[in-house]
């Protein structure tokens, strides 16, 4: 069964809440490239997360993709875990990653977001056999 291992990134985040030490924090960071209509992203990296039931991204990514009016997608409200609910719009997209390319839809907002987008369990999860996380060695692998 083919496999892709991708190491986690890392970022500087303080070690404690309104502290000036910094620390790296290791993330599960997944490099894509979303098309749709003839527009394609940059590639970028997005988390990968295993709680997210969709993947999301933010709306000014969506203006790269020729989408203007994010409303113009299908409405939904997301949940996390502090139960807030943020309105997005899904809109059906390409995702290009290592090498292949699938259909997806992605939630986009015009709620801040700290990251760019998210790879979440319905259109990039689904896309595989098999995705663990290797905490210990940071690494993700996929399984087709």
């Amino acid at each position: 069964m083919p496999e892709i291992r991708i190491p986690y990134h890392s970022r500087m985040a303080p070690v404690a809440p309104g502290a000036t030490q910094m620390r790296a924090v290791y993330y599960p960071w997944v490099p894509v490239r979303v098309r749709r209509d003839g527009h394609t992203t940059p590639r970028m990296l997005l988390l990968l997360d295993s709680g997210a039931d969709f993947c999301v991204l933010k709306s000014e990514i969506g203006v790269t993709l020729g989408i203007t009016d994010i409303r113009a997608g299908e409405p939904c409200q997301l949940r996390g875990l502090g139960r807030a609910t943020v309105d997005s719009w899904f809109h059906d997209v390409e995702l290009e990653f290592e090498g292949r390319v699938f259909a997806s839809r992605f939630a986009l907002t015009n709620d801040p977001l700290p990251l760019p987008g998210m790879l979440g369990r319905k259109g990039f999860f689904d896309q595989f056999k098999s995705v663990s996380f290797d905490e210990n060695n940071r690494v993700v692998t996929l399984k087709y």
